[in-house]
């Protein structure tokens, strides 16, 4: 158990560019708890709507949790910049690989700064379901996209996903390569969508719908303690399984 510790702190402290050599432990006291890939942690209440896979006072630990700067890049130039979440409840890294299970909780907020984030994702427009039908939902982490807010996914599955669409998310700090960037979910409400439903609102014709009395709901709130490093192969790993 120590040495399987040992190997993903050593690749870790890899992507950080920190030392791990010699039988040194990166991050101290691993086994102490010392948060190595960070975690994210959510408690659900007020179940509402019809069956979804989470009930009244559920807590959901994500054991491991990253994230960084997403940044979209044009022509060489840096045109837009969000910031990535991902957490799983097992480790999110296999050596230097990425490893997407689920359930598994993403966001992508449209800022790296310090401050309250409205979740604010336009899931009661019919566009927004025609968007993610063409593209899948993974896509909502990956790309930075400024017309669709600050997102907020809980996948239950890779078929069955919960989309925050009210709510805040408070980064509290943002830190610097290696570091844990700390925030909390704060009653974030979000609907329960499966990709049946998605592939049934792409041919509505009515623009809005009423998500609360269409789909089931929840709302999530919790606490974020996130390592902030390289998460260029998690980004690969999930446009992989979007293809």
């Amino acid at each position: 158990m120590k040495k399987s510790i040992f190997a993903i702190a050593t690749a870790v402290a890899a992507m950080f560019g920190l030392a791990a050599c010699d039988g040194e432990n990166p991050f101290g006291n691993i086994n102490g708890g010392n948060d190595l890939l960070g975690h994210i942690t959510l408690v659900t209440s007020n179940p509402q709507n019809g069956d979804q896979p989470y009930g009244e006072g559920d807590t959901l630990n994500f054991a491991s949790a990253m994230c960084n700067i997403n940044v979209t890049v044009e022509n060489s130039i840096a045109v837009d910049y969000g910031s990535l979440f991902v957490g799983t409840e097992a480790n999110l890294l296999q050596g230097e690989n990425a490893n997407i299970t689920y359930p598994m909780v993403g966001l992508n907020l449209r800022d790296t700064a310090e401050t309250t984030y409205e979740v604010n994702c336009p899931v009661d427009q019919v566009s927004f379901f025609k968007t993610i039908d063409s593209t899948n939902w993974r896509s909502l982490l990956t790309e930075n996209q400024p017309d669709l807010g600050n997102i907020v996914v809980l996948a239950a599955s890779e078929h069955a996903l919960y989309i925050g669409y009210a709510g805040t998310i408070a980064i509290t700090r943002f830190a610097n390569m290696g570091s844990l960037v700390k925030g909390s979910f704060n009653n974030v409400k979000a609907a329960y969508i499966t990709e049946a439903d998605i592939e049934a609102m792409s041919i509505e014709e009515v623009d809005t719908i009423d998500i609360e009395a269409r789909f089931p709901h929840i709302i999530l709130n919790g606490e974020i303690s996130s390592r902030r490093a390289d998460i260029q192969a998690i980004i690969d790993q999930l446009d992989e399984q979007a293809e």
